[in-house]
């Protein structure tokens, strides 16, 4: 089984999709996704009595700046969406991203659940690399985490069965997910 090439790098496309490709291969079935990316900073959303939604600037390239104020104010502020770090996931080929919310308490339990994904088929249970190869991703992926990084996991509809795990740091995210077909 392959080791892994190293830990994700923040925001190098070519770093993370050769990664995650390492992985799927040495995974040897299934679907893997991931990364490690920066949070965009969340723009405001607005929702007027007409359905329409707008974000701010949006809205004033509509309606222009002599009516912006008052007319802006009239608009619902939209809160129920994923929040900046899960809109950031979409990034990574999830969807579903409100559901990608259970705290994970610690390091360990992440490590634990993603050898758990990465050696057994999700659907079957049967070995796809060795506790000890999954153990090594685990690490590699797990690096930049400290014992108060924000750790998540939950499903994402990227296969029949899938899980992962986030770890959220103060202006980036990484994802490591996997889903199997039963």
């Amino acid at each position: 089984m392959a080791s892994p090439p190293g830990p994700l790098l923040l925001d190098s496309v070519e770093s993370n999709s050769s990664w995650i490709l390492a992985l799927s291969a040495a995974r040897n079935g299934g679907v893997v996704h991931g990364g490690w990316n920066t949070i965009s900073p969340q723009v405001e959303q607005r929702r007027f009595s007409n359905g329409d939604v707008y974000t701010e600037e949006e809205f004033m390239a509509v309606h222009g700046f002599a009516t912006y104020y008052p007319l802006w104010e009239q608009g619902s502020p939209i809160t129920d969406r994923p929040t900046a770090w899960q809109e950031a996931l979409s990034g990574f080929g999830l969807v579903s991203l409100k559901t990608v919310c259970q705290p994970i308490p610690s390091r360990e339990k992440a490590r634990e659940l993603i050898v758990d994904l990465l050696s057994k088929h999700l659907a079957y249970g049967n070995t796809l690399m060795t506790e000890a190869t999954a153990g090594e991703w685990a690490d590699n992926f797990l690096a930049p985490v400290l014992p108060d990084t924000a750790l998540f996991t939950g499903t994402a509809d990227t296969a029949t069965i899938n899980k992962g795990v986030v770890f959220v740091l103060e202006d980036s995210v990484g994802c490591l997910w996997v889903g199997d077909e039963d």
